[in-house]
């Protein structure tokens, strides 16, 4: 070879090693989401989990691998989210507000469902005044469902002073009732379906609390903002998720196929809960949060509890995820079930 033809092939493949993008032995593809999700289970899931449920089997569908810790207490789910050992978790808002109050990088994405929680009582309890003195199970003394029953005694019978007694767990507070050792228990709306059919009468809601606070919710979905931040593609998956499972369960046979299947419920008592659930419009297609409907829930519960609001709408919750789910697969009729595929 010519020492011309030398330079030149010379020339030519270092002209083509600099048009070749540049490979590391083993580098690394650009990482779009974390190794597994973490996304809270309830200890003992209801009719309002259906969503949820729903919406992890779609994220495993899609690639993710899902953890589903559970925790005994909002207390370990908090603690969890803070370390960082939790990604996805439903939280009493007040409680997590108490968290970001005080440095929790925390941020709520979307709202659960229509506050579902009623003060049940026995059958010596008529009316509010008659709550004086009497044994009241609830979960916490300083939760939100605490602080709406507060707000309720205010409302209508000022100056009663119930005895609450702190009882963890749902069930037991029902078992307490039955067994006559609670005049009244915090609870879910469709705990009072549990009872068995010869002592129906014998417990009721004295206050369905969506009723008497119609429009202030109760708990939200929390992520961790570092997650938001990192690997914003994963909060939009899980709501987008949500909002299919939602419109889904908006056909009462859908949902009731999904209570049978995954709370074991018997196909009468899940037909019942399903029309229920539809009749209140538990679940909103579209989520029902937006800025002034998340600063109406803070300054609720902000004059309930005495205190003086700090908070804004923006320190608590992050709405872009959500709207940009909604910008992608459309606002739908609440009220409008979808087709069935």
């Amino acid at each position: 070879m010519s020492t011309v033809a030398r330079v030149c092939l010379a020339l030519t493949l270092s002209l083509s090693a600099c048009s070749r993008p540049q490979t590391q032995t083993g580098a690394a593809a650009p990482v779009t989401r974390p190794a597994s999700v973490r996304i809270e289970l309830s200890t003992a899931p209801d009719a309002g989990d259906i969503p949820r449920l729903m919406a992890i089997d779609a994220m495993r569908a899609q690639g993710y691998v899902v953890e589903t810790p559970v925790f005994a207490d909002t207390t370990g789910t908090m603690l969890a989210l803070e370390r960082g050992d939790l990604d996805f978790a439903n939280v009493q808002d007040v409680t997590a507000w108490a968290a970001i109050e005080k440095g929790a990088r925390i941020v709520e994405v979307i709202d659960d469902s229509v506050n579902p929680t009623i003060l049940a009582v026995n059958s010596t309890i008529k009316k509010c005044a008659d709550l004086q003195a009497k044994r009241v199970g609830v979960g916490n003394l300083g939760g939100g469902k605490t602080v709406m029953m507060s707000r309720y005694i205010e409302r209508h019978c000022p100056g009663t002073v119930p005895d609450l007694l702190v009882v963890a767990g749902e069930n037991n507070r029902l078992a307490g009732l039955l067994a006559g050792e609670l005049d009244g228990a915090i609870m879910d709306e469709d705990d009072l379906e549990e009872i068995e059919p010869a002592r129906q009468g014998e417990i009721s809601a004295l206050v369905v609390f969506a009723d008497e606070f119609p429009g202030v919710t109760l708990d939200s979905f929390f992520t961790r903002r570092e997650l938001a931040e990192k690997y914003p593609g994963i909060v939009r998956d899980w709501l987008r998720n949500l909002l299919t499972a939602r419109r889904h369960i908006q056909d009462p046979k859908q949902l009731t196929d999904q209570l049978v299947a995954r709370l074991g419920m018997t196909p009468a008592v899940a037909q019942k809960t399903a029309v229920a659930c539809l009749e209140r419009n538990f679940w909103d297609v579209n989520g029902r949060y937006t800025p002034a409907i998340v600063q109406q829930n803070i300054d609720f519960m902000s004059s309930a509890t005495g205190s003086r609001p700090s908070l804004k709408a923006g320190d608590v919750s992050d709405l872009t995820f959500l709207n940009a789910v909604l910008d992608e697969i459309g606002r739908k009729d609440a009220k409008a079930p979808p087709p069935n595929n």
